[in-house]
Formats: structure tokens, C-alpha cells, sequence
């Protein structure tokens, strides 16, 4: 665990500008991981059902063991609200909310956690620790 507190230092002070740190997360989840792993909520605008486009991500959910992390904005622009599920067999045992910062701390520590044995999660990874602000 301790190699991972220059990942949590460098990803909080990433983390100052949450929204856009934010905008960064919604399009690094969206398709990154395996779908069964990932639910993706789109917001399609009228104009985007007539030029055939998929909507601006409004939400993504993703599940790392027996956690179920959230991040949620209204729309683009608004503000997010990230939180994390203690679920098992589909069943929410627990919820707490947290800040943008500590929750993509724990999201990085969950998917190193997998990381080695899912190509995917690794590539998520590697993404979330490139982002600078």
C-alpha cells in the first residue's frame, strides 16, 4: 500500500480542479473497462438523437470487487457527486459519499488491486495516472 501514496499524492493534487478532473474521469471509464464491469448513463439531446450520437456521460458506475463506484453529474457543467457501494450479489449492504479527490484515490487503489491479472483495468490505470490539469 505504500507504493501507492505518491499515486494518491499526485492524483489529489491533480484533483484541484475537480470538474475538470471530473470531465477527465467520465471519458476515462466510458468504454475503458469490461462492460460488465462498467454501467455508462448518457443525457441525449435532441440534436444529438438527430446527428446519431450517443449523448453527453452523465454518470458511470463501476464495480471492483464488492465495490461499487459512482460518479454522477446532472449535466455537463454541473457539478459531480462521487460515491462509493459496499455491494454483494447485487445488493447494497452500505453507501458513502465522498469527495472527488478520495474517492479517484480509491478507485486507483481498487484497480491497481486487479490490475495485474485484467489488461484492461491496467490500461485504466495507466490513464487516470497520466492525467495533469
Amino acid at each position: 500500500m505504500q507504493e501507492l501514496q505518491p499515486l494518491a499524492a499526485l492524483l489529489a493534487r491533480q484533483a484541484a480542479d475537480l470538474e475538470v478532473y471530473a470531465g477527465f474521469l467520465y471519458a476515462a471509464l466510458d468504454g475503458s473497462l469490461p462492460a460488465e464491469l462498467v454501467q455508462v448513463q448518457r443525457r441525449q439531446a435532441v440534436a444529438d438523437r438527430l446527428r446519431g450520437r450517443l449523448g453527453a456521460v452523465v454518470g458511470v458506475s463501476v464495480l471492483l470487487g464488492d465495490q461499487r463506484f459512482t460518479l454522477e453529474r446532472k449535466d455537463i457543467g454541473s457539478s459531480s457527486r462521487a460515491g462509493i457501494a459496499h455491494e454483494v450479489g447485487g445488493i447494497v449492504l452500505s453507501r458513502r459519499e465522498l469527495g472527488l479527490a478520495e474517492w479517484s484515490q480509491a478507485l486507483v487503489a481498487a484497480l491497481a488491486r486487479i490490475a495485474q491479472d485484467n489488461a484492461a483495468a491496467a490500461d485504466v490505470l495507466r490513464r487516470l495516472t497520466s492525467f495533469a490539469v
